[in-house]
């Protein structure tokens, strides 16, 4: 053969290898997924999806995907790289809508779809499907994560409602209870007894929820005076856990622990019966729990508290039953569920402005 014909041969080869390699890219787009599924390696998860956008060429959309669950992954492990990765999809895959909107809701300028016109209830997780009971549930993550307690499996797990995978994030314990998880999915806190007995002894740990296998916790708060201690909700900023703890003469209170220093700080002292619910305000500012109505009933009521406790507000007071669900991410509505209308629990919403009820 000539060298011109070799040249020819040569370039029909290279030619339909990359022909081969472009169709290929959303089946390793896919499996990439399903292994970081599996083996919780978001690393190499990773370093596959910046090998798919260097591939694509011209195939804009996958490029696009692969770089928007790449972002993803960097965000599970906590790493600010996942931010300046949205901001790139945001600046230079304009074409690429939906995943620009997904971009843009991770980075707090999600595109408004249109208004749902009926409600649509749909389930997104069955606990009990592999043999599972999950209790204690408290609290999900802003990207679909959720702490549990899987029955007789002696251990805290982690769901992501998201891909469908579970990660342990305790092992052999027989004592570990209540988790509740931060809302960038980093922190997950919880109580557990110390002493091997469960029942006295009462800890809070604290888990950085970082890379993959079973992560080390550590001892954020312990207190000989302290009986029982359950974490509520954790601050936007991750600085601080919300708790109710019960000490050894039955008085309760609500407290604030410090994620660096363990220090804790009282902020009120409640009913033996104490709030079922405690939710951080979307500013960090106040915290939105219930109280019984008073020594008799077992009705509720919401209040609002500053954080600093410089100000404590009746937020629903009503002769129902009232439980606090949380907040409206904007912090303009704050929800609760009440049977003020049939007698059966239903959610309802209470507009605050300026951080007081409204109307």
């Amino acid at each position: 053969m000539t060298r011109m014909s070799l040249v020819g041969v040569g370039l029909v080869a290279v030619l339909a290898g990359v022909g081969l390699s472009a169709q290929s890219l959303s089946v390793e787009l896919q499996r990439i997924a399903q292994q970081a599924i599996v083996t919780g390696d978001l690393s190499a998860a990773i370093d596959g999806y910046k090998k798919i956008v260097a591939r694509a060429g011209a195939d804009r959309a996958v490029a696009a995907q692969a770089l928007l669950r790449m972002a993803e992954c960097y965000r599970k492990l906590g790493d600010p790289e996942g931010q300046s990765i949205y901001q790139r999809i945001v600046r230079e895959y304009a074409d690429q809508k939906e995943a620009v909107v997904a971009a843009q809701a991770r980075l707090g300028g999600a595109v408004r779809a249109e208004p749902q016109k009926s409600l649509t209830l749909r389930k997104v997780w069955d606990g009990r499907a592999a043999g599972m009971t999950a209790v204690g549930l408290t609290s999900v993550s802003d990207d679909g994560r959720l702490p549990y307690w899987p029955f007789e499996k002696h251990m805290l797990a982690l769901h992501d409602l998201a891909g469908g995978a579970d990660r342990p994030l305790t092992v052999g314990s027989n004592c570990d209870g209540v988790p509740v998880i931060s809302r960038d999915g980093t922190l997950v806190a919880y109580n557990t007894y110390g002493s091997g007995y469960c029942g006295h002894g009462a800890e809070l740990r604290l888990v950085s929820v970082h890379g993959s296998g079973v992560p080390a916790s550590r001892l954020l708060f312990e207190n000989a005076d302290v009986e029982f201690i359950t974490p509520m909700d954790i601050s936007p900023d991750n600085r601080s856990v919300v708790i109710t703890l019960v000490r050894r003469d039955g008085s309760k209170q609500i407290g604030l622990v410090a994620t660096e220093t363990g220090a804790m700080r009282v902020l009120k002292s409640v009913d033996w019966r104490g709030p079922k619910r405690i939710f951080f305000s979307p500013d960090g500012r106040d915290l939105a729990f219930d109280l019984p109505a008073n020594d008799t009933s077992n009705q509720r009521d919401v209040f609002v508290l500053a954080v600093d406790g410089s100000r404590e507000v009746p937020a629903v007071v009503h002769p129902g039953n009232e439980v606090v669900m949380g907040w409206a991410p904007d912090g303009t509505q704050l929800l609760f569920a009440s049977d003020r209308r049939s007698g059966a629990m239903a959610l309802w919403a209470q507009a605050f402005q300026d951080r007081r009820p409204q109307g």
